[in-house]
């Protein structure tokens, strides 16, 4: 069980602010706080870093992006727009495995 059947998760952790959002916004500072405290996230997700890095890697990998490099910065900007996790997936899987 990821949970303790003991505590109840009542918060709403994540919100779409419109249906076609691309961003996730965190809306209860009180949840982070309480999973920060103790060390509580290591103990209810020991291996939450690495299997975000690899979500994060395996994305990169998807067959969309064999192509390889964009040529230009057109191709690159309309990457980016119609792949909205691409940006942060590339810069942010390293701070997983640290």
């Amino acid at each position: 069980m990821l949970f303790p059947a003991r505590q109840t998760w009542s918060a709403l952790v994540v919100d779409l602010p419109q249906p076609t959002s691309t961003k996730l916004i965190q809306i209860h500072k009180s949840l982070q706080d309480h999973l920060d405290r103790g060390h509580r996230k290591q103990q209810l997700f020991p291996n939450a870093e690495l299997e975000l890095a690899e979500i994060r890697l395996k994305y990169l990998c998807f067959k969309r992006f064999a192509s390889g490099c964009c040529r230009t910065k057109d191709e690159l900007e309309t990457r980016l727009r119609e792949n909205w996790l691409l940006e942060y997936a590339a810069q942010n899987w390293g701070w997983h495995v640290r």
